[in-house]
């Protein structure tokens, strides 16, 4: 399982800030991102992706570091701001797979967990006003999800069931849950599968970043 050591937060931290480093008002990325949230989304991936990525912050806080740009022998951290950039540049146009895969990991990280995250207190994300994002259209006090009715009742068959429908909708999804509302709505006897758990609309918070778990 993926733990984020004290040495692997100051690595993404530096990290954060060479994708996107403080400008006028805005703050850096490491000011910005929710390193918890962080660490849950790694830990939901597979275990090989995560022991990859772990091996990542590592190579990232080792003098070794680098050989893979032909740079100074010094830990990413320890890099000037203008050599943590260089690096990252090599590693995007890298004739390695590996290094290009790295930077695209880094990328997706940090800049998605920049713009997704919002504060805990429900405040606004201090970046939404730049990127003209208003924020989430639901109030800071329209009640936890559970006090909203959930109209569907899913059917959880423990054994062997078979059921009879005039269309069958696979995954209720942003396709098949428009799909199934319609025909349902058209008179049509409608079965949605779906392998995941039954989300009703108050139950989306409407910030990315929490939305991923």
């Amino acid at each position: 399982m993926f733990t984020l050591t004290p040495v692997r937060r100051a690595v993404l931290c530096a990290v954060a800030d060479a994708f996107v480093p403080a400008i006028n008002d805005l703050p850096a990325g490491s000011a910005v991102l929710d390193f918890e949230l962080v660490a849950r989304a790694i830990q939901a991936q597979p275990l090989g992706a995560q022991a990859e990525f772990e091996q990542l912050l590592d190579l990232l806080d080792k003098p070794v570091l680098g050989l893979s740009w032909l740079g100074p022998l010094r830990p990413f951290a320890q890099l000037a701001p203008a050599q943590r950039e260089a690096l990252l540049l090599s590693w995007a146009g890298s004739r390695l797979p590996p290094l290009r895969k790295a930077f695209q990991t880094l990328r997706k990280l940090c800049t998605f967990f920049y713009y997704g995250s919002s504060p805990a207190d429900g405040g606004p994300n201090p970046a939404w006003a730049a990127l003209g994002y208003p924020g989430p259209a639901l109030p800071p006090d329209s009640g936890p999800p559970v006090a909203a009715p959930r109209p569907i009742r899913p059917l959880a068959p423990q054994a062997a069931t078979t059921y009879d429908c005039e269309v069958l909708v696979i995954g209720s999804g942003a396709g098949g849950g428009v799909m199934a509302g319609e025909l349902a709505r058209a008179g049509h006897d409608v079965l949605v599968h779906e392998k995941g758990p039954y989300f009703h609309g108050r139950d989306f918070t409407q910030r990315e970043a929490n939305m991923l778990g």
